[in-house]
């Protein structure tokens, strides 16, 4: 990687894979059609501009409590690359293990038909990224890589990232304050053309992030209307479970919700393939880019689309998405990227929604008095700092399961 980029030093690191892989692409014409539209667009501002208490979190006059919002260069491309190529691929050695996702379709591209799950190198794993399809695609979900041991390097990123994100905001992450062994890590996803992520709503109902560092990425949202529990309903969501108590009872204390539709099933033959939006110039890529994204008849899902809002918006490097709990989302792939992805609790808003999920999914919200010893509607005006309301909780539920 370090030699691809003295070679080719004014490309970014998707141009300069291309340009070694061309052999992988048939690239020629091609012919794209604006069709309806039929998807709100995610707000998105200068990260200079934002205020989580204006353009993310809102008063009940508002149609929802909070609304997804992307914050546009929270880092600059430099940055973005010296991450990726000085760092996260510096990093990359046969002792560095990801695991590969690979989904195959149907001929028609209208039916999923397998997956299949390898262990492999992060170069390896970059490198089938880039052979990536439609109807062949590959994506990699890595959680804790960058906050591995004896990892200095991606420690430091990982904390550079977080630093960033915590600057947009005015409220504690309580998450910082979890118990070591539990505490959520940051997930590196790196996704070729073609690939999708799992449609879904996050776990202990939090605030997610994602910092696009490479590429771009197609996001789309499902909204929490009329209820949360209506779309829940409607896409047959089923849990996950996604963080456990590690003691001899090996409780849930967290579980995420997840769906088998998807926002992305068929993709038309017009749209361009990612050789060719790589050609492209930029400011048209992006134009074309967003109505693809919001024309369900380029990349169409296979729900009714009036069954709820859904909203679109296209994540460049350096820019940071917000999402909130409640809201279903999915990505796509219209050329390959890398991204971190993160989450946060904060004081407002946040706070509460994870202590009532922590209690109700380890079975501790029938306990009438735990529950109003931990439990509040609002923790913005509690004299007691957060690390100490965090600590009382996992001590309460320790002593709890351990009663039991």
């Amino acid at each position: 990687m370090h030699r691809t980029r003295n070679r080719v030093a004014h490309l970014s690191w998707v141009s300069a894979i291309f340009l070694l892989a061309r052999r992988h692409y048939s690239v020629g014409a091609f012919a794209f059609r604006v069709g309806a539209t039929d998807i709100n667009t995610v707000q998105a501002i200068p990260a200079s501009d934002f205020d989580p208490d204006i353009h993310y979190r809102h008063d009940d006059n508002h149609e929802f409590p909070e609304t997804p919002v992307l914050l546009e260069s929270v880092l600059d491309l430099y940055e973005c690359e010296k991450m990726v190529c000085d760092t996260l691929m510096a990093a990359a050695s046969e002792s560095t293990i990801v695991t590969l996702q690979r989904k195959l379709k149907s001929v028609t591209g209208k039916q999923e038909t397998s997956m299949e799950l390898h262990d492999c190198t992060l170069t390896q794993g970059i490198d089938a990224i880039m052979d990536s399809t439609h109807a062949d695609s590959r994506f990699i979900f890595q959680e804790g890589l960058l906050e591995q041991d004896n990892q200095l390097a991606l420690n430091s990123l990982s904390k550079r990232l977080y630093a960033a994100q915590e600057s947009l905001f005015t409220d504690e992450d309580w998450l910082q304050h979890f118990p070591s062994d539990i505490r959520p890590s940051s997930c590196v996803v790196m996704a070729g053309e073609g690939a999708t992520s799992t449609l879904h709503r996050d776990p202990l109902e939090w605030t997610g992030t994602s910092l696009c560092l490479e590429g771009t990425k197609v996001w789309r949202f499902m909204a929490p209307s009329p209820t949360v529990q209506v779309v829940d309903e409607l896409l047959h969501s089923y849990r996950l479970e996604s963080i456990a108590w590690d003691d001899e009872h090996d409780t849930a204390l967290s579980a995420g919700w997840q769906s088998d539709f998807n926002l992305f099933e068929t993709r038309s033959d017009d749209v361009p393939s990612a050789q060719a939006l790589d050609e492209m110039e930029s400011v048209k890529k992006y134009e074309l880019m967003t109505s693809i994204a919001r024309d369900t008849s380029k990349l169409e899902p296979n729900l009714p689309l009036d069954s709820t809002k859904i909203y679109s918006v296209i994540q460049k490097p350096g820019d940071l998405l917000v999402i909130p709990a409640h809201w279903w989302h999915q990505t796509y792939g219209l050329e390959p990227s890398i991204a971190v992805a993160s989450q946060r609790c904060g004081t407002i808003r946040d706070a509460p929604r994870l202590v009532h999920h922590i209690l109700e999914t380890a079975g501790l919200a029938h306990d009438v008095e735990m529950y109003k010893r931990l439990y509040q509607d609002s923790f913005e005006d509690s004299t007691e700092p957060p690390r100490q309301i965090v600590g009382r909780l996992f001590q309460d539920i320790a002593v709890s399961l351990s009663s039991q």
